[in-house]
């Protein structure tokens, strides 16, 4: 079993070079010039390569690579090219709100399928169970963006029971976070 298990982890890091190389080269499919870009369509030429040199798109693609994977190796994600903070800042400031929403999200999921599950396997075969596997299909099979977006319009635009946008803490004020 550790053998087996050995393999598995050695095997994982394969997986991971050929993952952040696919990432990595998805950059060159995106049309346009990352440096001209930053610089604005009107910068001169010599600006546009000053910028290159600074954000390391001078170099070939396995110099490039290399940098990049040794950056994020190190946890520096780099800066974000639209608002000039770094990558990680903007992460950590996210953070709370995300972890809250997958809380949330965690604990209702197990509300709803604890009993979707048990009444869905008391009543096997049956068309309550029959019922509550489509649901539960459906469920799995629905984008979550579309989900979000259905809910958003129902709750929020046409029978104004909860806001469309905003964040409160849980600290603050728990209503106003459910």
């Amino acid at each position: 079993m550790l053998h087996y298990l050995i393999r598995r982890l050695l095997g994982v890091i394969p997986l991971l070079l050929i993952v952040a190389v696919m990432a990595f080269g998805l950059i060159y499919l995106v049309p346009g010039d990352p440096a001209v870009a930053v610089a604005g369509e009107s910068a001169t030429p010599e600006r546009v390569e000053q910028v290159r040199a600074e954000l390391g798109l001078d170099g070939n693609f396995i110099e490039q690579f290399r940098s990049w994977a040794s950056d994020l190796l190190h946890g520096d994600l780099g800066t974000s090219l639209f608002n000039d903070i770094p990558v990680w800042d903007q992460i950590e400031a996210r953070l709370p709100a995300t972890m809250s929403l997958v809380g949330f999200g965690l604990v209702l999921a197990l509300l709803v399928g604890i009993p979707i599950g048990v009444i869905a396997g008391l009543r096997q075969g049956t068309w309550v169970d029959r019922l509550l596997t489509v649901f539960a299909t459906a469920g799995i099979a629905m984008p979550a963006f579309w989900l979000a977006t259905l809910l958003i319009l129902f709750f929020a635009v046409d029978r104004h029971l909860l806001p469309a946008t905003g964040y409160v803490p849980f600290s603050e004020s728990p209503w106003e976070w459910f």
